[in-house]
């Protein structure tokens, strides 16, 4: 197979990230695993990069490709947890369910069953292309709008977001945010006197906020950098932030070169 794979969560750093539509696959049974490798060895555009038996080694793998598919056995991944994965348009969740899927569909690539043959999934893997390059363009598209009209027009950001403290509508100002987290289908908003939940995703609420002030750490995790009282130091455990509310924040390894620098920069803190 082209490239490299990382089986356990472990990342084998010989050789480079190999192009290609990466992706991640989480499951136990290592027959089915080689039936999903063959097919996907067998479309040059998507690439394996990693093979996890877990949750907690799919998510390392996911922090360090930034796969566009997971295919993931539906009973290892928590309900709850699938937001640590799923941001916006990447990666696409392909879940494995044993046997038949009751009212699934064809061209339902959303949902396979154990037993599917190479040629049917080699059918799915091409829809499934399809699709990530229509999300592709798609996010080409709004990012160009969006350069194209900040080009033309300085950019505003929020000083204040409207949030629902459960009897009325409040405003809290930007000053006051210390951290947002990634909460299904919203995002939660910690502030020093408690946390609200607001309908938004991260990508969408990170674009409002003054990137001066704040910072992308972490898929599911926005800091206020005024609010970083420390950056952990520790070599022997991934980097997290300690935040003046108390939180622990993780720092995604896509993130932790330019958090260092900006807190360096901003705070004097070091990494």
């Amino acid at each position: 197979m082209a490239g490299r794979v990382a089986m356990g969560g472990e990342v084998d750093s010989t050789f480079p990230v190999p192009s290609g539509m990466r992706v991640v696959i989480l499951e136990r049974d290592a027959e089915t695993r080689v039936q999903l490798q063959r097919a996907i060895d067998q479309i040059p555009c998507f690439v394996l990069v990693g093979l996890a038996e877990s949750w907690a080694e799919c998510l390392a793998l996911v922090e360090e490709y930034v796969p566009e598919v997971v295919m993931a056995r539906a009973g290892l991944v928590p309900e709850e947890k699938q937001v640590e994965v799923c941001d916006l348009s990447f990666p696409l969740m392909i879940r494995l369910e044993a046997g038949p899927v009751p009212g699934a569909k064809g061209d339902d690539f959303r949902v396979l069953s154990d037993g599917l043959d190479q040629k049917v999934l080699h059918e799915m893997l091409l829809r499934l292309s399809s699709e990530v390059y229509k999300r592709k363009a798609e996010e080409l598209s709004s990012l160009l709008n969006r350069y194209l009209a900040g080009a033309c027009v300085e950019q505003v950001y929020v000083s204040k977001l409207r949030v629902d403290d459960g009897q009325r509508t409040v405003e809290v100002t930007t000053e006051d945010l210390i951290a947002i987290a990634a909460s299904g289908n919203y995002v939660r908003i910690h502030t020093p006197r408690g946390a609200y939940q607001i309908r938004e995703t991260m990508t969408g609420i990170g674009a409002k906020l003054d990137p001066i002030c704040f910072a992308r750490v972490h898929r599911c995790y926005i800091v206020n950098l005024a609010h970083v009282c420390e950056l952990s130091p520790r070599e022997d455990v991934p980097p997290s932030l300690l935040l003046s509310n108390g939180m622990v924040v993780p720092v995604g390894p896509n993130y932790r070169a330019d958090i260092a620098k900006a807190l360096t920069t901003k705070l004097g803190l070091t990494a």
